[in-house]
């Protein structure tokens, strides 16, 4: 392994897509490799983690993590509309494509949550599992970093040993020079630990809901956008009594795990 591994320790549904690029581009400017758990490299990123992977990653070296949960309730939501309109079905071939005709196939929205509950049990499991009290391994939840995703980010950085700099002006406009020119050359960058807060910012601004959805707010639904919603709590606006019963039978006490409920009485 190298020196030092960081890792992304993500979930399906958990703004993994956001948190991949944002992250991955990042470290990519900073000239780190990236490779697979098993392998000699600077970064990792898992966008289904499990136990299995987080053995993986402790057997291989050193290490250094970020691990992001969503409230389980919000995970069905999204998972229900993804799945029916906007997951890639190509990324999984036919599992998503069957996946999709049999919601497209219910009446309502409830009995699709429903089958929803289903698929999403490996999901659940694997956060169920996880051990959370890892001290090579940030933990953070989507709701966090939806409401603040600078210093969210700020804080995994700095906690994987990654120095995002304002100070020093004139060195990281001298790098930030050098990593474009070097990208558009496409020539090898020098690895490094810090990256100019220019340059974050830039990605963090072109990774967000509003650019992504071309100036769409965020609490502003498109049930067909990949980027559908973007807010934290909106379970309450499709769960009926009846998914909720069916939810809390199943997964109830997985919220009391996580600490998104105090008991069943919601």
């Amino acid at each position: 392994m190298s020196e030092l591994t960081r890792v992304y320790f993500g979930h399906h549904k958990c703004a993994s897509r956001y948190i991949m690029t944002v992250f991955g581009h990042s470290t990519r400017l900073l000239g780190l490799t990236r490779g697979r758990p098993d392998q000699a490299a600077d970064v990792c990123l898992v966008w289904n983690a499990n136990a299995e992977v987080l053995r993986a990653v402790q057997t291989a070296g050193p290490y250094r993590g970020f691990h992001v949960i969503r409230d389980p309730r919000d995970i069905v939501v999204s998972g229900y509309f993804s799945h029916l309109y906007s997951h890639p079905i190509s990324q999984d071939g036919d599992k998503f494509s069957r996946w999709r005709n049999r919601l497209a196939e219910t009446n309502t929205i409830e009995e699709g949550l429903l089958l929803e509950l289903d698929f999403e049990g490996e999901n659940f499991n694997n956060i169920a599992s996880w051990n959370y009290a890892d001290p090579n391994v940030y933990e953070t939840r989507f709701e966090q970093l939806i409401v603040d995703p600078s210093a969210t980010f700020m804080e995994i950085f700095e906690f994987l040993g990654i120095q995002i700099s304002r100070t020093h002006w004139l060195l990281t406009s001298g790098v930030a020079a050098e990593m474009a020119v070097r990208l558009l050359g496409k020539r090898p960058l020098r690895r490094r630990t810090f990256l100019p807060y220019a340059l974050f910012a830039s990605i963090l601004w072109r990774n967000s809901f509003e650019r992504k959805t071309r100036g769409r707010h965020q609490g502003v639904e498109d049930i067909k956008h990949h980027y559908r919603k973007g807010v934290a709590g909106d379970w309450r606006n499709y769960f009926t009594l009846r998914v909720k019963g069916a939810f809390k039978e199943r997964y109830g006490g997985l919220l009391c795990q996580l600490g998104y409920e105090d008991n069943l009485d919601w």
